[in-house]
């Protein structure tokens, strides 16, 4: 198991970061060149831990078995996730809040997405 693993539902996030940068790349293209304007510069992490800890924040008191109590904390815990891959200063690009809901409403297309979503909470609520 990797070390950057959230959980075996971490393929959530592994999805998350590949729509996200489909996203990034399909929306920051001048005359099929990405903009170096368009958005903050992408800085790597140091470590997987301050995002746990966060989604662990959130994740608390969340009633797994409540679709609506789910929901409702569901972009909140997209945006902490963005944020850790892209660097805080993304939530100041234009397209972090479309992204976020974009991602959401493929979560809500997807029972996969949402059920590996519930999972995750469930993870990091026994962690």
């Amino acid at each position: 198991m990797s070390a950057d693993r959230i959980s075996p539902s971490s393929s959530l996030a592994e999805t998350l970061r590949a729509l996200a940068r489909d996203r990034i790349r399909d929306g920051h293209k001048i005359e099929g060149k990405p903009s170096e304007t368009s958005h903050p510069r992408v800085e790597k992490q140091d470590g997987i831990e301050p995002l746990r800890q966060r989604l662990r924040e959130l994740a608390h008191n969340i009633d797994v078995n409540n679709p609506d109590a789910v929901a409702g904390i569901r972009d909140s815990a997209l945006r902490e996730i963005l944020l850790w891959e892209f660097g805080g200063d993304f939530r100041k690009d234009s397209q972090f809040q479309p992204m976020v809901e974009a991602i959401g409403k493929a979560m809500d297309n997807d029972k996969n997405y949402r059920q590996r979503f519930t999972a995750l909470l469930a993870e990091l609520q026994r962690a």
